[in-house]
Formats: structure tokens, sequence, C-alpha cells
């Protein structure tokens, strides 16, 4: 009962880990694919406001400090534009890589699990008896 146990666990796992790779690459995809109309802002970063249910959990402080950031944004996103058909070209594959190294740890996790108890593990009912 364990065992499947752990390999239901482990089957689990897997489902998310692939639909969080699968969801994290159609996004970043998604992102770079626009990068450009960022770049393409002409609102002042002073006149973006601070969301009003955020104001309340930063200090004073925070709000003056967003502008700078803002622009430094802007300009991350005109040279993420410059770079984007580069790293489109990459990105599948690297995510599809470090899933396939997520999946590898995964399933060595679950087979060690399984063969420490069945080394280790409790006794069954049969063993018992005896």
């Amino acid at each position: 009962m364990l065992m499947a146990l752990i390999w239901v666990l482990a089957s689990l796992l897997l489902a998310m880990w692939t639909a969080a790779s699968w969801a994290v690459g159609a996004l970043l995809t998604w992102a770079l694919q626009n990068a450009g109309k960022l770049g393409d802002l002409s609102i002042p970063s002073t006149e973006l406001p601070m969301p009003e249910w955020l104001a309340p959990w930063l200090p004073a402080g925070v709000t003056e400090s967003v502008g700078p950031l803002l622009t430094q944004a802007a300009q991350g996103a005109v040279w993420l534009a410059g770079q984007a058909p580069f790293l489109v070209d990459w990105l599948t594959p690297a995510i599809w890589i470090l899933w396939g190294l997520g999946v590898l740890v995964l399933l060595t996790g679950a087979a060690a699990a399984s063969w420490f108890v069945r080394r280790f593990g409790l006794p069954t009912e049969r063993s018992a008896r005896t």
C-alpha cells in the first residue's frame, strides 16, 4: 500500500511539474514575443499611479522610488525587444531540458523511496503472522 502511495504521489507531482513547465514556457514565450510593445510606452513613469490596494502595505519612501524603477524597466524592455527573437528560439528547448532534469530527480526520488520502503519498511501482515 505504501509503495502505491509513493508512486501515486510521484505521478501527481509529475503532472504538476509538467503543467507548470508548460505554463511558464507559454507565458515567457508570449512575454518575449510582445516585449517590443513595452518599449513603446509613452506614459512617463511618474504618472503611473501606485495601486490603491498596495499602498498601505508599503513604507512611505517606496512610492517615490517606483518612478525610476519603472524607467529602468522600460529601458530593459527595449533591450529585451531587440533580443526577443534569439531568446524565443532557445526558450522552449531550455524549458523542456529543465523539465527533463526535474522528471529525472522526481523519478529518482520515487525509486529511492520505494527501495527504502522495501528494504526498511513496515512488516506486512504476512510476515507478522510467522
